[in-house]
């Protein structure tokens, strides 16, 4: 069993059993040495570096081990830059767990958004890539995800931003082809089902993009996105999350859509949204993670490191940084800043030490 120092947890060595055997023997002695380190507790400084999931440029693991050396990351993420063949990602995922594990004695989150359809950073011939749009049964959904989650383990991959549950009737939307089509009852049921087959293929999930884009037709990638609807409208739409916080989903991301009858904070940095109703009245126990922070803090005219303080300070588990546009200096900082302003209370010991557990928990079972 893999050792995580700060708490005791274990780890299942097995998880690697189906990467080439010479990647898989390798885990194993720095696993063996991560069980001899010293069962202390992470530092303050170690505890907020576990709140950030990266992304990274290249194929080969040169910039990530930097990342990781320097700040020993909670995750990082996985896009098309990063992709070339399947024993290129399964050497990549297995060097970064090693890096990590030497670095800190803690697994990796290793993600990717690979919903099929248009959104798929894997594109391997005999890949799973039906568009949820496609999928009319619970079956169907199960199969689906089951079949994709298997070929993500594969690869040393253990965390899908999928399913998409926005409740969307817009055919205009930039969402609409990304998701289920039906009533919101309709989009949690196949949520679920989709939890239930990455987890039975060995992979954890986090649906997106709480609590649902609704009638917003601007993609918060480009633009502000907003959405008009009424608080009754906007709840009633969240209740396509309900079927997977009762499957218990490890992770929901958090939407940077603003909901101007709730909040004038996008939903990403909304306490209302994401303490008050994910997590109160939702009931949700899991890591609340935000979607790409690069989005929201130029469109709010604010640095990554304030964007993401503001997010954890309002509720968020874990901050995205894809990486995307902007640099590694820029992402350094960020973290760094949040690490400052922690160290100086911006958010109480307790409060952290809440993120902390709810991470490792779902770390437990990667």
């Amino acid at each position: 069993m893999i050792f995580i120092i700060s708490l005791g947890f274990s780890y299942q060595q097995d998880k690697f059993s189906s990467l080439p055997s010479r990647y898989t023997a390798s885990i194993k002695t720095v696993v063996a040495t991560s069980a001899q380190k010293s069962d202390s507790s992470l530092s303050l400084e170690q505890k907020v570096q576990q709140l950030f999931l990266w992304g990274f440029d290249g194929t080969t693991p040169l910039q990530a081990e930097q990342f990781i050396e320097k700040y020993p990351l909670g995750g990082v993420m996985f896009l098309e830059k990063n992709i070339e063949s399947i024993p290129q990602v399964q050497s990549l995922t297995h060097q970064l767990q090693v890096s990590s594990l030497q670095k800190s004695g803690l697994p990796l989150f290793i993600s990717i958004d690979q919903e099929g359809g248009v959104v798929s950073r894997i594109t391997f011939p005999g890949y799973e890539f039906t568009p949820q749009s496609e999928i009319t049964s619970l079956q169907q959904a199960y199969t689906v995800a089951k079949k994709r989650g298997e070929e993500l383990h594969t690869l040393g991959i253990n965390l899908n931003f999928s399913p998409v549950l926005d409740a969307i009737t817009n055919t205009q939307s930039f969402l609409y082809s990304r998701t289920f089509i039906g009533t919101p009852q309709e989009i949690s049921e196949r949520g679920t089902l989709f939890v239930k087959g990455y987890r039975d293929a060995g992979i954890q999930s986090c649906p997106k993009h709480f609590p649902g884009h609704g009638d917003a037709l601007n993609d918060p990638h480009l633009f502000n996105s907003i959405n008009n609807q009424s608080v009754e409208e906007i709840q009633k739409n969240a209740k396509s999350f309900v079927g997977v916080i009762s499957e218990n989903a490890a992770c929901i991301m958090l939407g940077h859509t603003t909901y101007r009858n709730i909040d004038i904070n996008p939903a990403s940095k909304s306490s209302a949204i994401i303490t008050n109703w994910l997590r109160n009245s939702f009931h949700f126990n899991g890591i609340i993670l935000t979607d790409d922070m690069e989005m929201v803090a130029a469109q709010n005219k604010q640095t990554l490191g304030e964007a993401a303080l503001s997010s954890l300070q309002a509720g968020a588990d874990m901050v995205l940084i894809s990486g995307y546009t902007t640099s590694r200096e820029e992402r350094e900082f960020a973290i760094a800043y949040v690490i400052e302003k922690i160290t100086e209370g911006a958010i109480p010991s307790a409060e952290l030490d809440e993120k902390i557990n709810r991470i490792l928990e779902i770390k437990k079972g990667l």
